[in-house]
């Protein structure tokens, strides 16, 4: 009869690793398929990618004036006066900062002097 005592660490991962490996072994396909999909996937984007870039260059005369051009190719020409974007940060006028009072409990707000002096 088989030693009662329990087994050690290394008889547990090598049993593991023999049944990952017959079950990796059963189910090759899958892991194929794991592989093949996004490869094959990747190719047609590839594929359809070229057959737009091949489309564009046929369609658009790159001559290098930009009036001519078909509004399909678009992306090509500066834009003379392009908009200006508005400002990411806006911080208000030193007037109109939040000052510290007696009701609000934020302790880090400047004094109330400080409007004036822009500090």
């Amino acid at each position: 009869m088989a030693d009662p005592s329990p087994s050690s660490f290394g008889t547990h991962a090598n049993a593991l690793l023999r049944k990952n490996l017959t079950y990796q072994r059963k189910h090759i396909w899958t892991n194929v398929r794991l592989i093949l999909v996004p490869l094959f996937l990747c190719l047609i984007l590839l594929a359809i990618q070229h057959m737009l870039d091949a489309l564009m260059k046929g369609v658009s005369d790159m001559t290098g004036d930009c009036k001519s051009n078909a509004d399909l190719s678009g992306g090509i020409c500066p834009i003379p006066n392009p908009p200006m974007l508005p400002a990411m940060l806006q911080i208000p006028q030193h007037e109109l900062r939040s000052v510290k009072i007696n009701f609000l409990p934020y302790k880090d707000l400047p004094d109330k002097s400080c409007r004036g002096t822009m500090g």
